[in-house]
This record gives C-alpha cells, structure tokens and sequence, in this order.
C-alpha cells in the first residue's frame, strides 16, 4: 500500500454511527444504551476523517490513511483481548467496530491490487485465528457466570475459587490460554475508577499487588504453571519488584 494513501472508510463510519445512534423518540433513555467511550471514538473518528485531503471524488468525511486505519485496528483489537476479563465497554461493540474496521481494510487492498490483497490475506488469516481464540474465551467464560464471577473467584483465595478457575482454563482450547492468562493479569492491575485515566488502561501496581496476593497457591498454579519451567517463577520475582515499589513510594 503506498504511503499516505488514504483510503474509504465508509464500514467504519456506518457501524459508528449505529452503536452510537439515539433511540428515537427516547431521549431519556438514549443515554442508558449508549457506551461514552464508543461516542468519544465516534467523535473523534469523524474529526480525523474529515481531512481536506480526502481521495478524489468522495466526501472529506469518508476517508483516512491507510496506515491510520490500520493502526486503529490494532488498538481495536487490543480492545477485543481486553474485554473478555477487563474492559468497560461490551465485546460486542469493539467486535462490531473490528468488523467494520477490517472490511474497509479488506476493500482498500483489493482496489490497490493483487499483491496488496494477498498481504492483506496473509495478515488477517493471523488476526482471524486470534479473533477465534477470544470468542472461545468468551464462550467458557461466559458459561461460567461471567467476567465479574471468574475474576472473583480467581481471587477469591479459597479452594471452591481455584476450583471455578480450574474449570474455565481446561474448558478452554489450549491455544488460547496464555490470552486468557494475560487477561487475568491485565484485570488484577487494573486501576480503581477513581484513579483511571481517559482510555481506561491505567496499570496500578498498588491494585496488583493486592490482587496477587489474594490468589491463592491453586489459583497461581493453574494460571502460571503450565508455561515454561521459569514463567511461575517470574511472575513471583514480578509481584516482588512490585512490592519494592509500594514500599519506595
């Protein structure tokens, strides 16, 4: 894809426009059903769409650079592995915008031509497969009572909490663990709300911390253990340094 090509976006714009559309004849109820941070996105979208340097013969609102796009993707998708433990919006809206995000991607190459539609392939038949893992995550974990109660359970300390956490990891494919894992430990740093910044990512040593030592040895065991030799063990020289850091501050 050349550098700087900006490409159509229209996929995008429209699924924005419906997560973000009022209920007609609704206003109080309006704001009930739609996500603030789905609206900020929305907002600002359209704002960097609508550059004057748009490709010639659309509207200034309908495109982006190439590149812009894919980046957005990727942070979507970060999104998407975020929702299954941690996120604040719903998996079904950043799924929505992933699609929608990808199909303009999928149109964008296939104009430019051959070559660029097979890279294209190439890359989404990777993200394709990550996108599998995650819906088979939420599947498990959903069956199991939902984010709120496996995390709870996870932390919980108690043998009946391990015992839930055990049964979701082994309900889940294998490949697709080390994510579930990686989730768990994003939602135990996770910032308090009081103390979260404009895109929900804020990491709190103080919030892991704590979090990590509510796990107890049965929880830790099946989340670390089946890595390689030293991956358990790393994660305790991890909540050391992290508690060296709460002392220090």
């Amino acid at each position: 894809m050349p550098k700087g090509r900006r490409v159509a976006v229209d996929n995008t714009q429209r699924a924005l426009t419906a997560l973000t559309e009022p209920v007609q004849g609704a206003p109080s109820l309006t704001p009930l059903f739609q996500n603030p941070r789905i609206q900020a996105i929305a907002k600002a979208f359209m704002q960097d769409a609508s550059s004057p340097s748009a490709i010639p013969g659309r509207p200034a609102s309908t495109s982006l650079s190439y590149e812009a796009l894919s980046k957005l993707r990727t942070t979507v998708g970060r999104e998407l592995e975020d929702a299954t433990l941690v996120s604040d919006v719903p998996r079904s809206r950043w799924k929505a915008l992933y699609g929608a995000l990808s199909e303009d991607m999928r149109e964008a190459a296939k104009a430019t031509g051959p070559e660029a539609q097979r890279a294209w392939s190439r890359a989404n038949t990777y993200t394709r497969a990550m996108m599998d893992r995650l819906d088979s995550i939420e599947h498990v974990v959903q069956k199991a009572g939902g984010p709120e109660k496996v995390f709870e359970a996870a932390i919980s300390g108690t043998k009946e909490g391990a015992t839930t956490l055990r049964a979701v990891v082994r309900s889940v494919p294998e490949d697709a663990r080390k994510q579930l894992s990686a989730a768990m430990l994003k939602r135990m740093g996770r910032s308090v709300a009081s103390q979260q910044n404009d895109t929900s990512d804020s990491f709190s040593v103080q919030t892991f911390l704590t979090n990590w030592n509510k796990l107890s040895p049965e929880a830790k065991s099946t989340l670390f253990n089946s890595y390689s030799g030293s991956f358990r063990m790393d994660m305790d020289k991890i909540a050391k340094v992290a508690a060296n850091l709460r002392e220090g501050a």
